[in-house]
């Protein structure tokens, strides 16, 4: 079928890929260091966990990062191309080993910067809990006039309110937009197949933020790195008092409300 070029492009071999419910052979698959890495770091799925240890270990293995010359973004909302890369960062061949900072996923364009043999990873996050972060995180309270707990009791009054993205860059279904889905897509089943298949064709490593441990497991097993390299401390974990409790009934309705990532989120966990 004639599926637009944002949605779908040319996978890897998937004789590799694994998500975290997967058996892993500890030990037995890698034991060459893998020193090439990118990470697409979806917002508020633990992301910046597993970038800080990421940027650990660039740096003390003198690895050359992709690096925006401000904040914590490359390009997002446009899909990252190679020419976001300012200049005066740029490498002389513009061949990097770790890429690790926001952006939205561009296939073409990511393996073009890679060197040789990258290693594709992500994080997803249950998407009934992911939007109460994200609306608070970046106060979309502010913008649209309704506290989460008015928000939470009927999601489905606020859908057309949403369409707008805040900043163009958060919204609904931000874990699919990060992945870079066009927001037209979001609906439209065949396509969102597509979608996950071609995530799941390019990606070595799909981690799940509720199995933190685990997913690190995997991850040191697929860089063939020790488990000592990936001990971590977890990063932007909002205090308490900030986290608005919802109940199982509410959160049903905020997977419901997020279409497209509670489809990609099940695909991925089961």
């Amino acid at each position: 079928s004639n599926l637009p070029s944002t949605v779908i492009s040319e996978g890897q071999s998937d004789s590799n890929r694994r998500t975290v419910k997967q058996k892993s052979n500890l030990g037995s698959i890698n034991t060459k260091r893998k020193d090439s890495i990118f990470f697409l770091k979806t917002h508020k799925c633990a992301s910046s966990t597993i970038q800080n240890i990421l940027l650990r270990y660039g740096r003390e293995n003198n690895l050359m990062f992709v690096l925006p010359s401000t904040t914590n973004y490359l390009g997002h909302p446009r899909r990252f191309t190679s020419l976001l890369i300012p200049q005066n960062l740029q490498t002389e061949d513009n061949k990097y080993d770790i890429f690790a900072h926001h952006s939205r996923y561009n296939s073409n364009e990511v393996k073009k910067i890679m060197k040789p043999g990258a290693v594709f990873i992500t994080i997803l996050r249950d998407p009934g809990t992911l939007f109460e972060s994200l609306y608070n995180f970046f106060h979309m309270d502010r913008r649209f006039n309704v506290t989460f707990e008015e928000f939470k009791i009927d999601p489905s009054l606020y859908a057309n309110m949403l369409d707008k993205r805040k900043g163009s860059r958060y919204g609904k279904n931000q874990m699919c937009f990060d992945l870079g889905l066009n927001e037209a897509f979001f609906f439209q089943e065949e396509v969102l197949q597509k979608f996950i298949d071609q995530i799941e064709r390019e990606f070595h490593l799909v981690m799940i933020s509720e199995y933190m441990e685990v997913s690190l497991v995997l991850l040191a097993d697929l860089l063939g790195w020790p488990l000592e390299q990936v001990v971590f401390l977890e990063s932007m974990v909002r205090q308490d008092k900030r986290k608005v409790q919802v109940s199982e009934w509410e959160k049903e309705k905020l997977r419901a409300l997020n279409h497209a990532d509670t489809i990609l989120y099940k695909h991925f966990l089961e």
